[in-house]
């Protein structure tokens, strides 16, 4: 993304930051390149911060420019980059849902995916959907074997977002069938309630 839109200079140190003030008549001003430069980082981090789940977000809390956020990123997790890139893909690979809802899975997922974006490894789309899906487990196949019959491929935020949808769908379909038992069994109980009260009053009619 800042790729596309030309903007890594923010986080990989070509582009720093003008002074902050200028000389004008002898006299210092404002620069007006620096609040251009300082829009466009604090935009860059924006882009930056909108991508991190909440764990990671709490390796940049009080930093204030792209750079710095990229500089933690990179002091955090680039040591032994290499073997921690082995460690946290087979890590991701083998994480499953099991009892936690998907929107928690989900977030341990992309806390995984965030780490390796960050020592330079970012997982591509095609792995990513695919390791969330083998993920979620047997409950899941119905909905794991709809995504893989999809003719395009789907991004991983969107397949989160279905999966999310679907597990709402599950629960619903669950309640409903439920109410339904719990409805059938009252009415047998109330239809054997009440053959046995006619019974014993005919019983009790006879013997009158």
């Amino acid at each position: 993304m800042l790729s596309f839109q030309k903007l890594t200079g923010y986080v990989d140190g070509t582009l720093s930051s003008p002074p902050e003030t200028t000389t004008a008549n002898e006299k210092s001003v404002p620069n007006p390149d620096f609040e251009t430069w300082k829009d466009t980082d604090q935009k860059v981090l924006w882009l930056i911060q909108s991508s991190l789940s909440e764990e990671a977000m709490n390796e940049v809390i009080g930093l204030s420019t792209a750079r710095q956020v990229w500089l933690a990123f990179e002091n955090a997790y680039s040591h032994c980059s290499l073997e921690r890139m082995h460690t946290l893909r087979d890590t991701l690979r083998q994480l499953q849902k099991g009892s936690s809802t998907v929107s928690e899975f989900g977030q341990k997922f992309k806390l995984l995916c965030d780490q390796l974006a960050a020592i330079g490894h970012p997982v591509d789309e095609n792995d990513k959907c695919h390791w969330f899906l083998c993920g979620l487990g047997s409950a899941f196949e119905t909905f794991s074997t709809a995504h893989y019959a999809l003719p395009t491929p789907t991004v991983f935020r969107d397949l989160l977002s279905k999966a999310e949808n679907h597990e709402l769908f599950l629960q619903t379909i669950h309640v409903a069938t439920t109410t339904q038992a719990a409805f059938i069994v009252q009415q047998s109980c109330s239809a054997n309630h009440s053959r046995n009260y006619h019974g014993t009053n005919r019983g009790r009619g006879r013997g009158s």
